[in-house]
Parts: structure tokens; C-alpha cells; sequence
């Protein structure tokens, strides 16, 4: 008698997230068997060494995560979790400035020391 072994599934799948800069958000699915080698993927790539160092990467039993404990611009992307041909997918959208780019941020009387100093500048 033969009986096929039952096909991988994902019994949780990634959802899409929205989230502000500079907060962590933690993408998570459910695989029907537990103890299994996914690959995740960023905008249909493996990650980068630098990406991997970034995310938190986590399996427990039959749970996956990765996690972005900081979230910037180059994070908003299409996120997949991989196993066999079987995956899911999220879209991580981020919202609001972030300031990796800026050496310091101005604070609240730098702002105005400088724009006073430009208006009332004479030419």
C-alpha cells in the first residue's frame, strides 16, 4: 500500500504590515510541520550578509520570524518565507522620515537659532 506523505503548507501565512520609521516589527508564519529549513527572501533575493546581520531570523517548532528591530526606508519591501516551491509573501511598508541618512538631528532650537539667523541676516 502506498501512501504519499502530506505536501507542506503554510498554515499561517505572512501578513502585510505599515509601520512608523525606526520601530521594530516582527514578520511571523506557521508551516504544518515542524522543525523545517525556510529561506527568506527580500524583494524575490536571497538576503544580504548585511540584512542578515540586521534582521533577527527565528524558528520555533513550526513558527518563523524575522524580525526588523529597527525599521528605515530600505526596509519597506516584498518579504518571502520559502520552503520546497511552497511560500508566502508580506509587504512591509514603512511610513514617516528617517534620519540614518543625517549625521545628528537638529534639535527644536537649532531650527530656530537657524532660521532666525537666515531671516534676519542683511544683505
Amino acid at each position: 500500500m502506498f501512501s504519499a506523505a502530506a505536501p507542506m503548507i503554510f498554515t499561517a501565512p505572512l501578513e502585510d504590515v505599515s509601520v512608523e520609521a525606526e520601530e521594530e516589527v516582527t514578520l511571523q508564519c506557521e508551516l504544518s510541520k515542524p522543525n523545517q529549513k525556510v529561506t527568506w527572501l527580500k524583494n524575490g533575493k536571497p538576503l544580504t550578509a548585511v540584512e542578515r546581520k540586521k534582521y533577527r531570523i527565528a524558528a520555533d517548532g513550526t513558527k518563523h520570524t524575522l524580525t526588523i528591530p529597527k525599521t528605515a526606508k530600505e526596509d519597506a519591501a516584498q518579504f518571502t518565507c520559502a520552503l520546497n516551491g511552497t511560500k508566502t509573501q508580506s509587504t512591509v511598508t514603512v511610513r514617516g522620515q528617517t534620519f540614518s541618512d543625517h549625521r545628528r538631528r537638529a534639535s527644536e532650537n537649532d531650527l530656530v537659532s537657524w532660521f532666525l539667523a537666515v531671516s534676519c541676516r542683511v544683505v
